[in-house]
């Protein structure tokens, strides 16, 4: 599958079918990770969730067989990372964006 077709899939996913089961990612993400919070004794932020999944997808890419679907996931869960780490969508001012994402909070 082309980068473009990987993009393209993964946006309609993610902003069509996915959104559509799940609902809102925000909602959902903090659900989970508030959920992972109590698991693990630490706070997990929404966009930690995502990330983790991600990373779950990349696991999964390194370990098994080749599947688009994989790929797409990743993807999918990247780009909802980037938009949970800002503020909240519908209060960017319009036709703009929102502040870089923030650093990574853990210190070495």
């Amino acid at each position: 599958m082309h980068r473009d077709q990987i993009l393209d899939s993964a946006k309609a996913l993610i902003s069509g079918e996915r959104d559509g089961e799940y609902g809102d990612p925000r909602k959902n993400f903090e659900l989970i990770g508030a959920r992972w919070s109590q698991i693990l004794g630490v706070t997990v932020d929404p966009w930690q969730v995502a990330l983790m999944m991600a990373d779950l997808k990349i696991a999964r890419a390194i370990t098994g067989k080749h599947k688009d679907d994989t790929f797409l996931d990743l993807v999918g869960y990247a780009a909802i990372a980037g938009e949970l780490a800002g503020p909240p969508v519908n209060s960017w001012p319009k036709g703009t964006s929102p502040s870089p994402i923030k650093p990574w909070p853990v210190e070495f």
